[in-house]
């Protein structure tokens, strides 16, 4: 396990069928684009209360595809990695 002396905290959470959980790198809310700032949690948050009844694959295009269209040509810094994992 890597320990790069940053805090964090655990959760027990219950994840019923049908439920699905998003999981991302930073690389998806920072991505930049020129004049307007960070694509952001919150625009993300949005997406993924919007698509969420999507089926995954379609999802994960969806939310690449919308962060790039914001990001326009605008360099990016980080990766942009997303994974839906849902409970059948």
């Amino acid at each position: 396990m890597l320990d790069f002396g940053l805090p964090y905290s655990g959760k027990n959470m219950k994840i019923e069928s049908g439920d699905k959980l998003f999981l991302f790198t930073d690389g998806i809310p920072e991505a930049m684009y020129v004049n307007e700032g960070e694509y952001s949690d919150e625009r993300m948050t949005k997406f993924f209360k919007d698509h969420s009844d999507k089926p995954s694959q379609e999802f994960i295009n969806l939310i690449v595809e919308n962060v790039r269209g914001y990001a326009g040509k605008a360099e990016q810094g980080d990766d942009i990695t997303a994974m839906i994992l849902k409970r059948f």
